[in-house]
């Protein structure tokens, strides 16, 4: 059973140290708390006549809500209850056990009052490292996320009884952190009275290497040990630091055994990691792996249209998909852009956003080949381009124009739209007139072989040969 904390003591403490002595002890020392409400949002106090709370609300609200949020952050209302001698309650929890906290830095220390047990609809005051900003209302659910987006969803309404632990991998920018902290944002909406904690790999091993330093390393595991999700992202950041797997991984072991919910991620399979130990990646594969793939154009059209729309830019159907078709990397990437021309419409309202300036805006987000030989100033023609390539693979220009499906014609016409596309310049509405494809084809086309370049297959080394006769 995990042990629960009350900061109401805390509340009080802090409300000494602002209001004056005399005032404090007349209103203040016998306030008491009764409970928490409204899914953490309100906070129930006692205290002994109307004419106090009258006079609390009239003199010391600001004084009041300013010491609560402090250790309850989610309260937004105040409520009162009257009743007989609550002093009485406030000398009961005097007496009751205690224990050591973490402070709102996340940090390890043993200088906060002694905190305790109460009952379990109190929220917890390391809530406040959640990013609110990343919520499941704006992560936009495409092809690539929308297995790990459901699975999200589930675990949030009962933690830890399937899926745990989840394991999410993907290239950075794809959303792996805006995930993580949606999935707080939902659990603590829906259990006010968990213990959460988002934290990257590189700061608990920071944590860690503090707690032993300053011998705290009793106090690390306690915390860590009563956590009821806990969402550590970019775990590859362990890898070769004996000593965080090895706290990490009893950490991960008494959360497992209590069903409390463990998600992690990293830009990595969990067979993929190197520097971690096996026991540890045996562990990561304990539940469900999950990537979340690259999305393609479409998912980038979809994504852009919502972000845009969010951010109130005035941006046309053409100009949206000039940015999805132009950034092929990842989320992150295309909010950059994004935040430059809000930052451009907000600086120049009056001056209309156009396609020339975009194109601008855009040049820094090349195409960048692993093959380094430059034709991008060869003036190769289009018939050109298919003659070299059909000549390479001995196919006839009329075979690659033509609805030809065998599998050495497709190849070479997926490295001819290439070459066009990314070494002479050409549109994708070029492109797409001269085979007699439509736009989503020719893009669905050219990216599957740069995969297949990143990939180092063997068109690495065609394309490199066919280059090479073109500079010749």
């Amino acid at each position: 059973m995990s042990v629960k904390f009350d900061y109401w003591k805390l509340v009080l403490l802090s409300l000494e140290s602002k209001i004056q002595g005399s005032h404090y002890n007349a209103w203040f020392s016998q306030l008491g708390f009764v409970r928490v409400a409204d899914h953490g949002q309100k906070i129930v106090l006692n205290t002994f006549s109307k004419f106090a709370q009258k006079y609390i609300e009239d003199k010391y609200h600001t004084e009041l809500i300013e010491s609560i949020k402090d250790y309850y952050p989610r309260i937004e209302k105040i409520s009162f209850e009257i009743t007989e001698k609550p002093q009485k309650i406030n000398k009961k929890l005097e007496n009751t056990e205690n224990q050591i906290a973490f402070d709102t830095d996340n940090n390890l220390t043993d200088s906060l009052p002694k905190l305790k047990l109460v009952e379990p609809t109190k929220p917890r005051r390391n809530l406040n490292n959640l990013n609110p900003k990343y919520n499941f209302e704006n992560f936009v659910i495409t092809g690539s996320n929308e297995l790990i987006s459901t699975i999200a969803k589930v675990i949030c309404k009962d933690p830890g009884t399937q899926y745990n632990p989840i394991f999410i991998y993907s290239g950075v920018g794809l959303g792996k952190t805006h995930l993580l902290n949606a999935i707080g944002q939902k659990t603590l909406e829906l259990h006010p009275n968990f213990n959460i904690k988002y934290i990257t790999a590189e700061s608990f091993t920071t944590q860690y290497i503090d707690a032993v330093r300053s011998r705290q390393m009793r106090d690390f595991n306690d915390f860590y040990r009563n956590v009821d999700l806990l969402l550590i992202d970019d775990i590859q950041f362990i890898a070769g630091k004996e000593g965080t797997q090895e706290a990490f991984f009893h950490i991960f072991n008494i959360l497992k055994q209590n069903n409390k919910q463990i998600v992690i991620t990293s830009d990595k399979h969990p067979k993929s990691l190197g520097g971690m130990e096996d026991r540890l990646i045996s562990r990561f594969e304990w539940g469900i792996v999950v990537d979340i793939s690259k999305p393609n154009y479409e998912e980038r059209q979809t994504v852009m249209k919502f972000k845009a729309a969010n951010l109130g830019l005035p941006l046309t159907e053409s100009q949206i998909n000039m940015i999805a078709e132009k950034i092929n990397t990842n989320y992150r990437d295309m909010e950059g852009v994004l935040n430059r021309i809000q930052a451009r419409t907000q600086l120049l309202p009056n001056k209309p956003f156009d396609d020339i300036e975009l194109l601008q805006l855009l040049g820094g987000f090349e195409y960048t080949s692993l093959v380094s030989i430059d034709i991008s100033k060869s003036n190769y023609s289009s018939d050109e381009v298919i003659t070299t390539v059909g000549n390479y693979f001995n196919i006839n220009k009329g075979a690659i124009l033509a609805k030809n499906r065998e599998k050495v014609v497709v190849n070479a016409r997926r490295i001819i739209m290439h070459i066009m596309k990314n070494d002479l310049g050409y549109t994708l509405t070029t492109i797409g007139k001269i085979f007699s494809k439509n736009h989503s084809t020719v893009l669905h086309a050219i990216e599957s072989m740069d995969g297949e370049l990143n990939s180092q297959s063997s068109n690495a080394k065609h394309l490199e040969n066919i280059r090479t006769k073109i500079v010749k």
